[in-house]
């Protein structure tokens, strides 16, 4: 299925709207959004979004025949994490298992490489029911497994463990690779 990534804006909120019905969907969602989701937070969601620079966050809406059918961004690190960015990715029920989120990150990841000075991206999917999901989104786009952090997401008076996987840009880690040998 065609898709584009395109930068959020207010044009998007009803379908937002439409998206945020899903309880599941918000549950999943790493902000801790209220259910149900209003107006107001569907405009506070893209005003985040839209009105900070894209120094240190790079926000898009997945589009699919001019609706709104998902969101992906990817946060840059700062200090000590000041060359990873961590992502961020969301579908609603009806566009799942049809590649859009695997080439959606896959696409993403691309630009983000080109566009900052990073050497990872990392993805932390919750642990539930439907993590095996995200796992396979992620490893289809090239994303490999680091490990496991137990109970350190506290979110609606439940605790979280989520999975780690990252990817490396591997030109860019050419240029740090005095970081890496020893003498």
């Amino acid at each position: 299925m065609k898709f584009e990534l395109e930068k959020w804006s207010m044009k998007y909120s009803d379908d937002l709207m439409i998206a945020m019905e899903s309880p599941e969907l918000v549950e999943r969602l790493r902000e801790n959004y209220p259910y149900p989701f209003l107006s107001s937070h569907a405009r506070d969601f893209i005003e985040q979004r839209t009105l900070k620079s894209e120094e240190k966050q790079y926000c898009r809406v997945i589009v699919v025949d001019g609706h709104a059918v998902g969101g992906i961004e990817v946060i840059i690190g700062s200090g000590l994490y000041a060359k990873s960015g961590e992502l961020f990715v969301w579908l609603t029920e009806d566009f799942c298992h049809q590649g859009i989120g695997t080439a959606a990150v896959k696409q993403i990841c691309d630009e983000v490489f080109e566009k900052y000075d990073i050497v990872r991206i990392e993805a932390r999917p919750y642990i539930g029911e439907d993590v095996w999901i995200a796992e396979k989104l992620l490893w289809n786009a090239g994303f490999k497994y680091e490990g496991t952090l137990i109970d350190v997401i506290y979110k609606n008076d439940k605790l979280y463990s989520y999975k780690i996987h990252s990817i490396i840009n591997q030109k860019r880690l050419q240029n740090y690779t005095e970081f890496f040998q020893y003498k």
